[in-house]
């Protein structure tokens, strides 16, 4: 850990996000994994680090009726931001409004990625179905929610605006998105 918090200050980042849990076999692994982010942002707290969780297609499947993504956000301590990646999400025929909501104040980065069924993840900027409307609420920090922008499609990043307005505490993104630097925790 002490690499991570040292390269990380180097960067300036903010958070360290762990993007992928690896091999995960059942609940209780997830549980495990749950363990290990907490003791992350503990162990991060020392270098003004925060600690994140990125997920994938595979936090949204359910495994013994319950998706992973539950049990992350149930057994993480609420200084474990939930990065929520909003085109896997919908992918996966979660609702990212729902989402959102049902987690108040974890989901302080949101990964903008488009999706639609019939092109997957080359779908134009906007015209997928990943999208996020005015009315979600994101978690704030400072005001604020971190806004990643995904290229996927090729198509230009304009500045980020949402079905023409930005939900409530995300700022402007654009050219300047803030980048999350993705050190493993194990490090």
């Amino acid at each position: 850990m002490p690499l991570a918090i040292e390269l990380n200050s180097i960067l300036g980042a903010k958070y360290v996000v762990l993007a992928s849990a690896g091999r995960v076999k059942d609940l209780d692994g997830w549980k495990t994994v749950a363990e290990t982010l907490n003791r992350g942002a503990q162990g991060m707290k020392a270098g003004g680090l925060k600690v994140g969780y990125h997920n994938h297609q595979l936090e949204f499947t359910p495994v013994d009726g319950k998706r992973p993504m539950e049990v992350l956000a149930a057994n993480t301590s609420s200084d474990v931001m939930l990065q929520l990646d909003v085109g896997t999400c919908v992918e996966m025929k979660s609702d990212p409004v729902e989402w959102i909501n049902q987690n108040p104040g974890r989901i302080r980065s949101l990964h903008l990625k488009e999706w639609s069924p019939d092109t997957g993840y080359k779908a134009s900027a906007w015209r997928g179905r990943g999208t996020l409307g005015e009315d979600s609420r994101c978690g704030r920090e400072d005001g604020r929610s971190r806004v990643c922008v995904d290229r996927t499609g090729g198509q230009p990043v304009h500045p980020v605006r949402v079905r023409g307005a930005l939900p409530a505490g995300v700022s402007e993104a654009g050219p300047r998105v803030e980048a999350l630097s993705r050190i493993s925790l194990r490090t």
